[in-house]
């Protein structure tokens, strides 16, 4: 993957150049390339492949990168490359040091259209969207959030509100923690992420499966902002009884695609490149807590009319995401209470979760920004605790409390890792139709927390009575992981009658090299671990007997 990543990003020629007089190039389109649909490989991981053979997802024009002799042409009106799109079919360039190259660029025959995307304002930075209110805990509140989680697979300590409420724990208890599944988080930083204690497990476990800086264009990604790594906190901590995220056992890239310091419209594109990254490398989910609407030069600022799903870079980049069969998980923005009001973009864009945000008791939070779209589409999507949603602290891992779609956002996307581990044959489109089903307020959708507050433990349920065909019909083993398995072996039943149950795994002699009991509860899934250590590797025979009937399942000891 790490080299897969690399070859992606050359293929994109990035050069550092100053933050001024920055163009988009956009492009009439991709005639001549050497890319074809007949070897995807040259631009898509197996793993971006296999998606999109699963789900039936045909190639098309936007998956082929864009034409390395257009890139050349530009490069030599003395113009410096920065990031390209093929997606947007565009290339982003710094012109400042070559006053010619702009007017030698709009006469290349394949250029359709150029357009200002940044350069200094008058007015300085236009928004510090990435402020937020910290509160560090009591030790009594410590101690009220470790005895709380007492009884879950995890001791959550203070994450435990923020992921009961939309009954995550329900998931991670059943063995769904988000193994398997590709998290692609897009941000302006994750500062000391690589050294922050509640990442030890995924670092242990090569979790971190590559990192990359669109906007440097350096892989060094644990350099600049703090609120990517507070953000992936909230997904990937595994600090028992201090913060534990919604997807602990997920892996991810991390990737910086906007520049703190500044706020212009390249950014979008940074992120569409980013995406388009993620995409390439197979990942199945992008989380993402940035949104657009005015820059530091106002004459380039969106109107809420922009905000139609069709008229942003980004949002046209999201969008494209998703039907690439990701699910694109966006904060809706901070401007609930500002003159700006709405949803940010990306958050327009059809077919994404747009996140807002509630309080610790389910109210709507004053700052989140509220909906529709500007053609009338319900968003937020859905919502979840952004407003005392609790977070590490990159510069000494102690745990704080903070404010923000920024938090509620990857509160969500965590949790849609383990929904879709929980149901892989879903599609992306399915896993975000449970979601929106599953709110509590799907009915009755608003402005401002859009479908409501998700339940993913229904959401899950309404998953398999879809997707698998044996729901309703009786007993069935719903899951059976890792498999192949190394020490613990997780299964997963679920039984329409309470039932007493004997679980017994054979190698392939027929000889019984474990045996566990116990009862099944009704109308759930049952879950339970057995203890592999012992096995010879090789491959096995799981039989478990009901008082119905006699279910089998062949294993693989790694």
């Amino acid at each position: 993957m790490k080299n897969f990543l690399l070859i992606f990003l050359l293929a994109m020629i990035s050069e550092l150049a100053p933050a001024q007089n920055r163009i988009a190039v956009l492009l009439n389109d991709k005639n001549g390339t050497p890319y074809s649909f007949s070897n995807p490989s040259a631009y898509l991981t197996q793993h971006a492949i296999a998606r999109r053979a699963q789900f039936s997802i045909a190639l098309d024009s936007t998956d082929l990168p864009v034409n390395p002799a257009y890139i050349s042409a530009i490069q030599n009106t003395g113009a410096m490359v920065l990031n390209t799109s093929k997606w947007l079919n565009a290339v982003t360039v710094d012109v400042s040091s070559a006053p010619n190259a702009l007017a030698a660029i709009n006469a290349l025959p394949f250029v359709k259209q150029t357009k200002v995307v940044g350069r200094p304002g008058n007015n300085g930075h236009a928004v510090n969207k990435f402020s937020f209110v910290m509160q560090s805990l009591t030790e009594r509140q410590h101690q009220l959030q470790r005895v709380a989680s007492a009884n879950s697979f995890y001791s959550y300590g203070n994450a435990l509100n923020q992921i009961q409420m939309i009954d995550g724990d329900k998931l991670h208890d059943m063995g769904y923690r988000g193994n398997g599944k590709i998290i692609a988080m897009l941000d302006a930083g994750f500062f000391n992420a690589d050294q922050m204690t509640v990442f030890d497990s995924l670092r242990a476990h090569n979790r971190i499966i590559d990192t990359y800086d669109f906007v440097d264009h350096q892989t060094n990604v644990y350099d600049d902002h703090t609120h990517g790594a507070m953000c992936f906190s909230i997904i990937g901590a595994n600090d028992p009884g201090n913060l534990v995220g919604t997807a602990p056992e997920a892996s991810f890239y991390l990737f910086r695609s906007e520049d703190a310091n500044t706020e212009n419209p390249i950014e979008e594109y940074n992120w569409a490149t980013a995406a388009e990254a993620a995409d390439s490398v197979g990942a199945d989910i992008i989380s993402s807590s940035l949104g657009y609407f005015v820059f530091d030069d106002p004459s380039l600022d969106h109107t809420y009319a922009d905000l139609d799903g069709k008229t942003t870079p980004i949002a046209i980049a999201a969008t494209i995401a998703s039907r690439k069969g990701m699910v694109v998980v966006n904060s809706a923005g901070n401007e609930g209470n500002n003159f700006w009001h709405y949803i940010i973009s990306p958050g327009d864009a059809d077919s994404i979760i747009t996140v807002g945000a509630v309080d610790s008791v389910e109210q709507y939070a004053f700052f989140s920004s509220t909906g529709p779209t500007a053609d009338g589409r319900v968003k937020p999507t859905v919502a979840a605790q952004g407003m005392g949603t609790y977070v590490s602290n990159p510069y000494n891992n102690s745990v704080f409390s903070g404010n923000g779609t920024s938090f509620s956002c990857p509160v969500i996307a965590g949790m849609v890792a383990c929904l879709w581990q929980s149901v892989p044959s879903a599609t992306n489109i399915q896993i975000m139709g449970a979601i929106k089903q599953s709110a509590s307020q799907y009915l009755n959708p608003d402005s401002l927390l859009g479908y409501g507050i998700p339940n993913f433990d229904s959401a899950r349920m309404m998953l398999l009575s879809i997707n698998n065909p044996n729901f309703g019909k009786g007993d069935f083993i719903e899951n059976v992981f890792p498999n192949p398995f190394s020490q613990t072996l997780n299964v997963n039943f679920y039984a329409e009658t309470n039932s007493k149950f004997t679980a017994e795994i054979f190698d392939m002699a027929g000889k019984r090299v474990t045996q566990k009991q116990g009862f099944f509860n009704p109308y759930m899934i049952n879950s339970f671990q057995v203890q592999t250590s012992a096995f010879a590797k090789g491959v096995y025979m799981l039989r478990i007997v009901t008082d119905n009937a006699v279910y089998k399942r062949r294993i693989i000891k790694q």
